[in-house]
């Protein structure tokens, strides 16, 4: 059988990851999380980052523009 990737990307770089859980992207703030199998998905790390990612939304919408800019420089 195939190996099964899993993953899940975000704007990460906003995130706190103070486990060095994410794989940077080829962006600044590109994160990924990869499993190998559904057994290693780590729920609470999962919607720990999400719930983060929700309380940042605002931040990141008000702000995307300028924060993609500043990645390209």
């Amino acid at each position: 059988m195939d190996e099964l990737e899993l993953g899940m990307n975000v704007f990460g770089g906003l995130l706190a990851d103070p486990d060095k859980r994410f794989k940077a992207g080829t962006g600044r703030f590109l994160r990924r999380l990869e499993f190998r199998d559904i057994e290693e998905v780590d729920d609470v790390v999962v919607l720990e980052f999400l719930s983060q990612a929700f309380v940042r939304l605002p931040y990141f919408k008000e702000n995307w523009h300028k924060l993609r800019m500043e990645s390209l420089c």
